[in-house]
């Protein structure tokens, strides 16, 4: 797994939703890449997303994925 992956899941609480923008500044990364990285996570079922409108996309860790 990448760093950049690695980042994003040990910021991210389970059950907790975030904005890609709030992700990025969190782990200190251009949007675009955390964008990417999220979107490969959603594909390995290691976060789940909701995209609410055409521009708004939710990522979170699921409850099953925080028990492990």
């Amino acid at each position: 797994m990448s760093d950049i992956k690695e980042r994003l899941l040990d910021v991210m609480v389970v059950c907790e939703p975030y904005s890609t923008r709030e992700l990025a500044q969190e782990v200190g990364e251009p949007r675009r890449t955390v964008l990417y990285n999220l979107e490969q996570l959603a594909d390995d079922g290691e976060i789940n997303r909701k995209q609410s409108s055409k521009r708004d996309v939710s990522w979170w860790i699921g409850v099953e994925a925080g028990q492990g």
